[in-house]
């Protein structure tokens, strides 16, 4: 299919681009971190591992250990490295990339959010779920300091992390974040829409858990007029 042909196409380009010259090592780089993104949707993460730390070696060795563009490859590795279950080594790399890219405040939010966010997957599956809520926590604070008109991601954030603490049987709290992210969705969308739906839904689970049916009732016809 599509991305077997843009796979092929892409390793014709390394073959054809390897070499010491300045400018083709650019080429190079960008080639092989295509080639791990084509990887990556295929589920060939062995594979895609390999061609992304050669992307962060060149990378490094062009831009330097801390640039931009070894932060992007650092986050793919960790993406990778999680979905391999090789999970120690994911956070190693993801708190590389973080580091990274905290250096340069207010131009690369949306790729720090999204790191934290990673990492708050992988503690997830690793079962370390209090990490987990910091890094959501970090990365939520981001998203509503630095992202105005970023309102859909934000809102997920809070369903994301009412999800840990439900996980971590931290039903307070997770009301509690709920409560702000529903908050947050009436103020943004007075006319209610999907991500507030899906925060009432969510509040609606939590309070049948918890044997509060009445108030799980109302949360779900909550829910469905806000559809």
């Amino acid at each position: 299919g599509k991305l077997q042909d843009s796979l092929d196409i892409l390793t014709k380009a390394i073959e054809s681009n390897k070499t010491t010259n300045e400018h083709d090592k650019h080429t190079l780089r960008s080639a092989y971190l295509h080639m791990g993104s084509v990887l990556i949707a295929q589920k060939r993460y062995k594979e895609a591992l390999e061609s992304l730390r050669i992307a962060l070696e060149i990378s490094q060795e062009k831009f330097g250990e801390e640039s931009i563009e070894a932060a992007s490859c650092l986050n793919k590795i960790g993406f990778v490295c999680s979905e391999l279950s090789r999970f120690g080594e994911a956070i190693t790399n993801l708190e590389l990339a973080q580091k990274i890219l905290a250096k340069f405040p207010g131009e690369f939010e949306n790729e720090l959010c999204l790191s934290y966010q990673n990492a708050a997957k992988v503690y997830t599956k690793w079962g370390r779920l209090q990490r987990a809520i910091n890094n959501l926590e970090k990365a939520l604070e981001l998203k509503l300091n630095s992202f105005g008109n970023d309102r859909d991601n934000a809102a997920g954030l809070y369903l994301e992390l009412s999800r840990v603490h439900l996980k971590k049987r931290n039903y307070k709290q997770a009301l509690d974040v709920l409560n702000k992210g529903l908050d947050f969705t009436k103020n943004v969308y007075p006319n209610g829409h999907v991500k507030a739906a899906d925060l009432f839904v969510e509040f609606h689970q939590i309070s049948s858990s918890l044997g509060e049916n009445s108030l799980a009732l109302d949360l779900l016809n909550s829910a469905l007029n806000t559809y």
